[in-house]
């Protein structure tokens, strides 16, 4: 082989490998990205602690200093609700930045909706006092009254929410949604004690 052709061969070899790394290149720029996002296991619905967790990488990337006010779920008529599991709205209380995040937990992920300005100070609970979830929380307030209610009335809404201002607790109203007759008990979230 001349020399002029192992040249000519050499700089074919070499287009030839540029255009490949090219193709390459553009297949994975052309790849959809795929969006990171906080999940669990990949359940559709939580229980109140696992949204808690889900949420709470989310709001201190919003504010170090973000403190849990309320975590709430709500129950259509003649869904099982005695799992505790849902989608859950919580809102989290930044003093550094005078403003509330509310955080949705849909589908097990964990999204900031948007941020409020607060122009007072709010004084948050320890949420390590936190001992009940959602589940145990619903069995508890079936235990103590609400029950009665629900044998009482066929086609009943629950709203429960997790109140962490003070003692966190456990604030929950059963309402017929065609008398709009309602029931509400609440309990502590710590030791299930009932409170007004």
């Amino acid at each position: 082989m001349r020399r002029s052709e192992w040249i000519v061969g050499s700089i074919l070899g070499l287009v030839v490998v540029a255009v490949v790394i090219g193709i390459l290149a553009y297949w994975l720029s052309s790849r959809p990205k795929t969006e990171k996002v906080v999940t669990l296991n990949n359940l559709k619905y939580v229980t109140a602690i696992e949204a808690y967790d889900l949420a709470r990488p989310v709001a201190q990337e919003w504010s170090s200093d973000a403190a849990l006010l309320s975590a709430s779920a709500g129950w259509q008529p003649e869904t099982d609700f005695t799992h505790g599991r849902a989608s859950w709205t919580l809102v989290f209380y930044s003093q550094s930045n005078s403003a509330t995040s509310l955080i949705s937990v849909t589908n097990a992920n964990a999204r900031l909706i948007r941020t409020t300005p607060q122009f007072e100070n709010i004084r948050t609970g320890d949420v390590s006092n936190w001992q009940i979830d959602s589940p145990a929380a619903i069995a508890q307030l079936l235990d103590i009254g609400a029950d009665n209610f629900m044998n009482l009335h066929a086609k009943v809404n629950l709203i429960l929410t997790l109140d962490v201002k003070g003692i966190p607790t456990w604030r929950s109203t059963f309402l017929d949604s065609i008398t709009k007759e309602s029931y509400s008990l609440n309990i502590t979230a710590d030791s299930g004690e009932f409170t007004p």
